[in-house]
């Protein structure tokens, strides 16, 4: 009963740490923001609006898609000619047209993006080690402190990538949809 109490306890002390670290991590993000939109700030606001963009052709494509399949129906019903399910066929593949470019071209600025902002991160982190004295580099800790710093970098840009995905593209989409 003892040990499965400690363990417990053990348990819930590393959870509420991850809580703590996750915390940490997305302040962090949140500090590097301004560093990241300064190193290319005019790419950082067209891939916002090409990726809202493409969020929203999301909704055009499942629009046009009820048109054309209400078009489909009504023909059959005798409602409409078929001239007129072929034009929301074209609005359709129109749609899924447009959609699929902006797509293309937001994935390639969106790789362009994350390319410059790692760059830029990187030599913001080269120059810090720079600064560092040669003996530093004999340090485990200090080696320690530098990998974690690379691999950080590396990190924050997909995470910024995830938010990105997330709240600039997902978000049109389901407010359109609603």
């Amino acid at each position: 009963m003892k040990t499965t109490l400690i363990m417990e306890e053990k348990m819930t002390s590393k959870l509420l740490n991850n809580i703590a670290k996750n915390k940490n991590i997305i302040v962090k993000v949140f500090r590097l923001l301004p560093m990241i939109i300064k190193s290319a700030p005019i790419l950082f606001f067209v891939t916002i609006f090409i990726s809202i963009l493409h969020g929203l052709m999301w909704g055009v494509i499942t629009l046009s898609q009820q048109v054309f399949y209400d078009s489909v129906a009504d023909f059959f019903n005798e409602y409409v000619e078929v001239k007129y399910v072929i034009l929301t066929l074209a609005l359709f593949g129109g749609a899924h047209l447009v959609c699929h470019l902006i797509n293309g071209v937001s994935l390639f600025l969106l790789d362009y993006m994350d390319e410059k902002i790692n760059g830029v991160l990187s030599k913001h982190l080269h120059d810090k080690i720079a600064k560092l004295r040669i003996i530093d580099f004999e340090d485990v800790d200090k080696l320690n402190a530098i990998e974690k710093a690379e691999l950080g970098k590396e990190n924050v840009v997909k995470f910024l990538a995830i938010i990105e995905d997330v709240f600039i593209f997902y978000l049109p989409y389901f407010l359109f949809m609603g």
